[in-house]
């Protein structure tokens, strides 16, 4: 996919964004979780290895002011990047 590396830059734009609202980080972890779904064999596990997407998802999903629906598409996120990472880790090495 030839616009993965975008796709990530402009997430980590949203990661370092003091401002950003509730409906935007519902909307990243959204596309977090969508993309590692698409591609559950680890094709992208080191754009995941970033410590950035896991703590924008812990901050997500641990904020009491946010609603329901966006703290379970944290959680959701994360396990699609656990899955991804693992997935990744269990590949053979060429």
């Amino acid at each position: 996919m030839a616009y993965v590396e975008s796709v990530f830059s402009i997430l980590s734009v949203i990661a370092q964004d003091s401002n950003r609202s509730e409906a935007l980080l519902r909307s990243a972890m959204g596309v977090i979780g969508d993309l590692a779904d698409t591609f559950p064999n680890g094709e992208y596990a080191n754009y995941y290895r970033a410590e950035w997407i896991t703590q924008m998802i812990k901050e997500t999903k641990s904020n009491r002011e946010f609603q329901g629906r966006t703290i379970e598409t944290a959680r959701w996120a994360r396990e699609q990047v656990k899955r991804q990472t693992g997935n990744a880790q269990a590949a053979p090495m060429s």
